[in-house]
C-alpha cells in the first residue's frame, strides 16, 4: 500500500498497482461501510471528509471505465 494525501489533507490508502475496476468494488464496499456507520452512530468531520473524497475518486473512476468502454 502506498499513502496519498489529498488536496484536504486526508490521508487515503490506494494498494499498488490496483486496476481501476477492483479500486472502485473496494471503495463502494467502503462507501456501504461508512454509510452503516453512519446510520447508528453519525460521522466525524473527518470521516464526512474522507467519504466526499472517496466519492469524488468513485465518479473519476467510473467515468475512466465508460471511456474505456466506449474506446
Amino acid at each position: 500500500m502506498s499513502e496519498v494525501v489529498d488536496a484536504q489533507r486526508l490521508k487515503v490508502f490506494v494498494l499498488a498497482e490496483e486496476d481501476p475496476r477492483s479500486e472502485l468494488g473496494r471503495l463502494l464496499k467502503e462507501q456501504y461501510k461508512t454509510r452503516q456507520d453512519e446510520l447508528y452512530g453519525g460521522l466525524s468531520g473527518d470521516e464526512r471528509a474522507e467519504y466526499d473524497a472517496k466519492a469524488e475518486r468513485i465518479d473519476e473512476l467510473k467515468k475512466q471505465l465508460e471511456t474505456n468502454r466506449v474506446i
